[in-house]
């Protein structure tokens, strides 16, 4: 123990070893920083204020790159027959037997199916409903109720409404468990910022293939006035108003002219 007898000595001692402590932590720093809000990997979708931020800033042609590293690795395969067949029993839904129109429908939804590397893992199929809605069946189905192929008949020419639905529910595979971890403890608020998140990836997804977002806005409005309100989706999504807001707060930066309010109910 020699080397300390002189407080000198010692006081040389403890600067040296403070100055090697420090620079080992400066170096090893970079391992735990977390990354920056604009980082893929680290957008909270429950952020609401975060995600129109992310993406009212995020170049259009990020986004493809974006959606690849953040959709489930896992795509769900084709379903078997009767893996569709037990899903659409155990929903009650009742199936139209109407394969032209499900061409159809496919074939407007084909440059956002490519987008998400979908279209050869998707099939439409149509269902008795009045209430206008579409949603994912056994994991490779997109059923569409006849009411909202009624309202559809009011599309655009580019199919802008119909791609902006069918992108919200393709983005559900992004975050894809916390979302139905969500569902499954109807966790309300939970679910709402995750309906939020999900028009946000569909209004970015419209502006990448140059389509009006304004027209997904649109037809929300329209599917919630035919909605019933007793009806159990309604206490599952934010209101409407809320929907709008982050339709509309990120078209108008991304693409001012053509961010046209709709009106509202």
């Amino acid at each position: 123990m020699n080397t300390f007898r002189k407080p000198s000595t010692l006081i040389a001692f403890t600067i040296l070893f403070c100055t090697l402590l420090s620079q080992s932590t400066t170096a090893q720093t970079p391992r735990f920083r977390a990354p920056s809000n604009n980082s893929p990997l680290r957008l909270d979708p429950l952020n609401t204020d975060e995600v129109i931020q992310f993406f009212s800033t995020l170049k259009s042609t990020e986004l493809p790159t974006w959606l690849k590293s953040n959709l489930s690795e896992t795509i769900p395969p084709d379903s078997s027959n009767d893996t569709f067949a037990r899903a659409t029993w155990l929903a009650q839904l009742h199936i139209v037997q109407d394969e032209p129109t499900c061409d159809r429908l496919k074939d407007r939804a084909a440059p956002v199916l490519k987008m998400f590397g979908r279209y050869n893992t998707v099939r439409f199929f149509l269902y008795y409903d009045n209430y206008p809605n579409l949603q994912t069946i056994a994991g490779s189905y997109l059923g569409v109720s006849t009411g909202l192929l009624r309202l559809l008949k009011g599309d655009t020419p580019d199919n802008a409404q119909f791609i902006g639905l069918v992108a919200h529910e393709l983005a559900r595979e992004i975050q894809r468990q916390g979302f139905i971890t969500a569902w499954k403890n109807e966790d309300l608020p939970t679910l709402r910022a995750f309906e939020l998140f999900y028009d946000a990836v569909a209004t970015a997804v419209l502006h990448h293939l140059r389509l009006p977002s304004q027209q997904y806005a649109l037809i929300l409005q329209r599917m919630v006035s035919a909605t019933p309100l007793n009806n159990t989706d309604r206490t599952k999504h934010p209101n409407l108003r809320q929907r709008q807001t982050v339709i509309q707060t990120i078209a108008l930066i991304q693409s001012p002219a053509s961010a046209i309010t709709p009106t509202l109910n």
